[in-house]
């Protein structure tokens, strides 16, 4: 009697805890307002083309949103900001990696309600697209949340591009 009894209680804390959890993503927190969304002006790229994506990001929310500046193309690509496949295998991303301090109010884009930021990034200076075939690309950053559309492209494979270092002078005291 006993163990039916702790039977049909565990039966319904299961069904109880079942439902909560079904409904908690109802209280939590919306989507982000940001939009991302990649287009380009030709789906076909010849090994002397430059392949040009333009990266959209828009505010379609009704608040100002804050987004870090190094997890968009703002300034420059410094992270791999693209999930870039080859014929469904994952592409090196052969840009700069970069260590930062932490972030500051000037490294955040702020973005008011209704606002776009475009820019056009050259994926063959970021990403080795030295081999010829089906890409697919999309804006995936995986320290962020945000995701755009999927496009194709047809690329011709080209070098590597080779990332220049250039080292910046050190002054003062190196002991310790």
């Amino acid at each position: 009697m006993l163990k039916g009894k702790f039977f049909a209680f565990t039966l319904v804390f299961m069904l109880v805890f079942a439902a909560l959890a079904g409904t908690s993503s109802a209280g939590a927190a919306p989507k982000s307002a940001l939009s991302i969304t990649l287009s380009v002006d030709t789906a076909g790229f010849s090994a002397s083309d430059a392949v040009l994506v333009s990266v959209t990001i828009s505010n379609t929310g009704k608040k100002p949103v804050k987004v870090l500046k190094w997890y968009t193309p703002v300034e420059d690509v410094e992270e791999p900001l693209f999930k870039v496949t080859r014929d469904g295998t994952a592409v090196d991303y052969v840009g700069a990696h970069y260590k930062r301090l932490a972030p500051t109010g000037n490294d955040y884009l702020n973005l008011k309600p209704g606002e776009s930021f475009t820019r056009t990034v050259d994926l063959g200076q970021y990403y080795d697209l030295s081999s010829s075939g089906a890409y697919e690309i999309e804006y995936n950053y995986e320290a962020t949340a945000l995701a755009s559309n999927k496009i194709q492209l047809a690329v011709e494979g080209r070098s590597v591009p080779s990332l220049e270092i250039v080292p910046e002078a050190v002054t003062g005291s190196t002991s310790f």
